[in-house]
């Protein structure tokens, strides 16, 4: 799904204007324009947006109205009614064609050879771009009258404008959600209908965030027509698991997932967005500090061993894995891998299928058939976790995820189903227990003292904090979350002699744990602790990742 490119006539339809008032906000410089070198005027639907963004007019729920009007037009089509008085078409505020802006009362346009005021105030996006010449292939403003433009050539290779047809305005209802979520960094979008009202909510670093002005401009009699168009767009191909498409947004591909559920109250979609600026297989990503980033790049390099990640799902653990996958030299290393396929694809690994009653089994194929790298989920059983030390200690370098909360947890778990101690100490890297969280917003981030009330529920001493807590505010680059991006705490219990001689000896796990602690190994709440010493995250941000 290209990005949508509009004529000047498609634009005044849409906005209720004259084609000359679209060209005159383009010489103006407040609607970005394109054109090639031998073909007409097209606005891109980027620029469409974000000069409406500038009127303080919503996109969305102008379109809404569009839907409205486009499912009344063909519903009167089938059924035609006497004309009905009074109220005609209702239209957003817009520059006049003497460049008044929306806050300034409307004139009406004086004559051709009149000269403009020179107290007539302009937007600021005219103050510095009036010498912009008018399109020579567009109309200029007194070349034709309003209600008789002159007609507009067609580029080469695309169809006339008869030939387009009108704009869908559920369409673009649809595009313009894709683009604000991936301008939002949103991760999912969650769009449905609960009674009355059709709820938007975008998936932002982790956390889902209403659209509460969509939701109220936008009917929800709207949402059926929204959500069939989703889906046509989306419709499977042969040779797809899951309906999605592709939608080009800041010139760059981002592929996107639908899934449809039926509620009690209608049908709800989600959209997963794949945009690989968000995920990308790096883990300088992370916000990790330099000392952390050597480590990791250490353990990486290893030829053979095993590293744990460790965590609960959706806590960084899986994208830490495969953050790590990507500064391996693919070219020269065969990985296999049992785990689900990573949210962007990353090129030269083999994915094998998952069968639960013969994992063990697959990772010992895997080892056997000269694989460099063996990847593993989530091992389902003791078998599956032996075979993985197995292959470690044969020579392979295992990255092998678990379900423990600490890197104390996670080898816990391993010592009580492994029979012999020995390859462990051997050949255990490290254990990783990373936690994404969010960072605050530097631009609108503030000092807060920290209430008694809340020190309790994340369980902290005041005299633990060593610098002022700072607290989500929000702003417009934020979108008034108050936080933008992500960072990650990482706990670390990377092998050392000490406690790999404890392991050869099968020691107790509470003996381990003091000498980890001993040794400088942080629990995953320290290591929250410190960014929130640095000013990197909040309290409030803590007590949603480990809450009571």
């Amino acid at each position: 799904m290209a990005e949508r490119l509009y004529t000047t006539y498609q634009v005044a339809d849409l906005l209720g204007a004259t084609p000359s008032a679209v060209v005159d906000w383009m010489q103006k410089g407040w609607l970005a324009f394109e054109r090639s070198p031998d073909g007409p005027v097209r606005i891109p639907e980027k620029g469409l947006i974000s000069f409406l963004k500038q009127q303080g007019i919503d996109f969305e729920a102008l379109m809404a109205k569009e839907i409205l009007r486009y499912e009344h037009a063909k519903s009167t089509e089938q059924n035609p009614q006497p004309p009905a008085e009074g109220n005609p078409k209702e239209q957003p505020m817009l520059p006049s064609e003497t460049g008044n802006s929306p806050s300034e009362p409307q004139t009406e346009p004086e004559a051709a050879e009149s000269t403009e005021s020179p107290d007539r105030k302009e937007t600021p996006a005219a103050a510095s771009q009036e010498s912009v010449e008018p399109p020579p292939s567009e109309p200029a403003p007194e070349a034709a009258a309003p209600s008789e433009p002159a007609p507009e050539a067609a580029a080469p290779g695309e169809p006339a404008l008869a030939e387009q047809g009108p704009i869908d305005p559920a369409e673009q209802v649809a595009r313009a959600i894709c683009r604000d979520a991936v301008e939002r960094r949103a991760t999912h979008v969650h769009l449905e209908q609960r009674g009355k009202e059709l709820s938007l909510r975008l998936r932002i670093d982790g956390v889902l965030h209403e659209k509460a002005s969509f939701a109220a401009r936008l009917p929800a009699t709207v949402a059926p027509r929204l959500i069939e168009q989703f889906k046509a767009i989306a419709a499977p191909e042969t040779d797809q698991a899951l309906p999605s498409f592709t939608h080009t947004i800041e010139g760059r591909s981002v592929t996107f997932h639908l899934h449809s559920l039926q509620t009690t109250g209608g049908e709800k979609i989600v959209l997963d967005v794949r945009d690989e600026l968000l995920a990308p297989a790096d883990i300088s990503r992370f916000d990790f500090t330099d000392q952390q980033e050597q480590m990791l790049r250490r353990l990486i390099a290893q030829p053979c061993g095993l590293i744990i990640f460790t965590g609960p799902p959706r806590t960084g653990r899986d994208e830490l894995l495969w953050a790590m996958v990507g500064e391996l030299n693919r070219t020269q290393l065969s990985v296999g891998c049992l785990a689900r396929a990573p949210r962007i694809e990353i090129d030269g690994i083999t994915h094998y299928p998952i069968d639960p009653q013969a994992s063990a089994e697959t990772i010992t194929s895997l080892a056997e058939a000269d694989t460099d790298v063996i990847i593993i989920a989530e091992p389902n059983d003791e078998p599956s976790v032996l075979a993985a030390i197995d292959s470690a200690a044969r020579g392979r370098l295992v990255l092998m995820g678990l379900a423990a909360n600490t890197p104390i947890d996670a080898l816990g778990q391993i010592l009580s189903t492994h029979p012999a101690p020995y390859p462990l100490g051997s050949r255990l890297l490290g254990v990783l227990a990373p936690r994404t969280l969010r960072k605050l917003c530097d631009d609108c981030k503030v000092d807060a003292e920290a209430s008694d009330e809340l020190l309790a529920q994340v369980r902290l001493q005041r005299s633990q904090l060593t610098s002022t807590a700072r607290s989500a505010v929000g702003c417009e680059k934020c979108a008034k979350t108050g936080y933008a991006g992500i960072t990650c705490a990482l706990s670390v219990l990377e092998m050392t002699e000490p406690i790999a001689a404890m392991l050869r000896r099968n020691e107790a796990r509470e003996a381990i744990e003091r000498t980890a602690v001993e040794v400088g190994v942080k629990s995953p709440r320290e290591a929250m602790l410190e960014k929130i010493n640095a000013g990197v995250t909040s309290l409030e941000e803590l007590a949603r990742v480990f809450p009571l």
